[in-house]
C-alpha cells in the first residue's frame, strides 16, 4: 500500500481501514441492512476496486463439525481490533480515536433477514469470542476469517463511471483494493436500515465519501 504525504493524517488512516475485510458499522446498535455506492470520480491510474465475500456461501461450505462448534457463539467487535490490523506504524491520534466507537456483541452466525440463509459474521473488527479461552478464540477467528476470504467466495467489482452497486450488509463482507490517498477516488454512498426514515446528510469534503443515512423502504 502506498500513501502520499498530503492530506489529513487521521482521515488517511481511516481510509486504510477500508482496505481490510469488514462488515459495515458493527459498532452500531442497528448496523445497516445494506448500502448503495456510486463513483463521483475514479483514479486515472486504477486501483480502488471493491471486493465482496458471500458470508452465506462461506458458512454453507463449513464442515458439519464446524457448524456445530460455532452454533450459538457470540463475538465482540471493536474498533481497536479493526484498527490494529492496519499495517505499519500507527499514530497516537489514530489509536486514541478508537475509544469513540463502542464494543458490540454480535452472533457469529445469523440468518439473512429476508431469506433465512445463515451467514458467518466476522471480519477485521472481530476481537474475541465470549466465554472462550483467549488463545482458542484468536485461533478460531483467524481460521474462520481465512476461510471466509478464500478466492472462491470473492467477487471483485472494477469501477467505471456510472456504475451503481448495491449490497446486503447482513450477508457480505467487503473491502477496497489499495489506492493512493490523493488519487481522486470519490464515491457517494447511501446506507439503508430496517425502521423509520431518519435523514442525516453529511458532506465529508474533497476526496472523501458523501454519506446519507436512510431508513425504511429501501431495503425491499
Amino acid at each position: 500500500m502506498h500513501f502520499t504525504k498530503g492530506g489529513d493524517s487521521l482521515q488517511r488512516n481511516y481510509m486504510r481501514l477500508t482496505f481490510l475485510w469488514h462488515v459495515d458499522s458493527t459498532y452500531e446498535d442497528d448496523p445497516p441492512l445494506g448500502a448503495i455506492l456510486t463513483p463521483r470520480s475514479l483514479p486515472p491510474g486504477g486501483g480502488g476496486d471493491t471486493e465482496f465475500v458471500s458470508t452465506c456461501a462461506a458458512y454453507e461450505a463449513l464442515s458439519d463439525d464446524d457448524k456445530k462448534r460455532i452454533a450459538g457463539l457470540e463475538v465482540v467487535h471493536t474498533m481497536a481490533a479493526y484498527g490494529s490490523k492496519v499495517p505499519g506504524e500507527l499514530p497516537d491520534e489514530f489509536r486514541d480515536s478508537w475509544s469513540k466507537f463502542p464494543a458490540r456483541t454480535l452472533p457469529m452466525v445469523r440468518p439473512q433477514h429476508r431469506t433465512g440463509r445463515k451467514a458467518l459474521i466476522l471480519g477485521s473488527s472481530a476481537d474475541h469470542i465470549l466465554g472462550m479461552d483467549p488463545a482458542e478464540s484468536t485461533a478460531l477467528i483467524t481460521r474462520l476469517n481465512e476461510h471466509l476470504t478464500a478466492p472462491r467466495f470473492i467477487f471483485r467489482h472494477e469501477w467505471r463511471m456510472g456504475d451503481v452497486l448495491i449490497w446486503d450488509n447482513t450477508s457480505t463482507m467487503h473491502r477496497a483494493t489499495a489506492y493512493e490517498a490523493d488519487s481522486g477516488r470519490k464515491h457517494a454512498r447511501v446506507q439503508f436500515y430496517a425502521d423509520e426514515y431518519k435523514g442525516d446528510l453529511s458532506e465529508f469534503g474533497d476526496g472523501k465519501d458523501t454519506l446519507v443515512r436512510m431508513r425504511g423502504g429501501a431495503a425491499a
